[in-house]
């Protein structure tokens, strides 16, 4: 099973895709203004969909986020009340196939985001 994790921080907008296969790791900022982490979060689980689509189309992968309430937004668990939210979770919904399963991890056990904490470190 391939594992790919996925996570953001409002330092710098940037998120981050890791994938354990590979080693690999994805950094982007996204621009704006006044974005929220879960604005940010949902950029990262976009990313990384993205990244499996180009890398493993057809086989089974899971995504980890350590952010509970995109996941269950995501996986229609959790609801959401704000529209801005809604519109990127039907972002995230319309890039999923049947072989991509999201999942809620522990943030110490979130290699994207120990990545993004050791860039926090770094250059502030």
């Amino acid at each position: 099973m391939i594992r790919i994790y996925t996570d953001a921080g409002t330092f710098k907008n940037r998120i981050c895709v890791y994938d354990e296969r590979t080693k690999k790791h994805i950094l982007d900022k996204i621009p704006g203004q006044n974005l929220t982490n879960n604005h940010l979060e949902y950029k990262a689980l976009q990313l990384a969909l993205k990244y499996v689509r180009d890398e493993y189309k057809d086989e089974k992968v899971q995504i980890f986020s350590d952010s509970k309430l995109i996941v269950n937004q995501v996986v229609g668990s959790w609801v959401t009340n704000s529209q801005d939210l809604f519109e990127e979770m039907f972002r995230v919904r319309d890039l999923l196939t049947p072989d991509i399963t999201i999942l809620w991890c522990p943030r110490d056990k979130n290699f994207a985001g120990n990545i993004l904490e050791k860039l926090y470190y770094k250059e502030r």
